[in-house]
């Protein structure tokens, strides 16, 4: 390999050993049912968060994913049925490891502050267990 030799004439500097750490990752849940499916509170939740955070046509080949909630935030009066609906149907189209019912979004819009305060209570259908996803959405006055 003349290349190599070129880039580096002492080869001990190229290759370390990095030690040995049998420490399970943080971002990686173990908790599956059986086909595999993850069911982790905190990988819905993130789930969540990329579902509400992406607008409708901003993903090139799914210009279906996401939602308009930040389009509520210019509305006259807002009125927050719409919304709550596109939240819903985003997460139930997008999210199929949960369930939620459109009276478990609570949603309050400052349009002073450009926020939106939003609280979604769902359930996991694999375990049955009932989790809350909670946030700030801010869209800045420079977007």
């Amino acid at each position: 390999m003349p290349f190599l030799d070129e880039l580096a004439p002492n080869k001990k500097n190229i290759v370390q050993k990095l030690p040995y750490d049998n420490t399970i990752m943080e971002d990686i849940s173990l908790d599956t049912d059986t086909t595999g499916v993850v069911s982790n509170k905190d990988v819905i939740g993130q789930s969540i968060t990329n579902i509400l955070l992406t607008m409708q046509g901003e993903r090139l080949f799914n210009l279906s994913f996401g939602t308009n909630i930040y389009s509520y935030l210019f509305a006259s009066v807002p009125d927050l049925s719409p919304m709550r609906a596109d939240v819903r149907r985003s997460i139930l189209n997008f999210e199929q490891r949960i369930t939620i019912d459109e009276n478990d979004i609570l949603l309050k819009i400052n349009q002073d502050e450009h926020y939106i305060d939003l609280q979604i209570t769902y359930r996991i259908k694999v375990t049955s267990e009932w989790g809350m996803w909670k946030d700030r959405l801010f869209l800045w006055k420079g977007l």
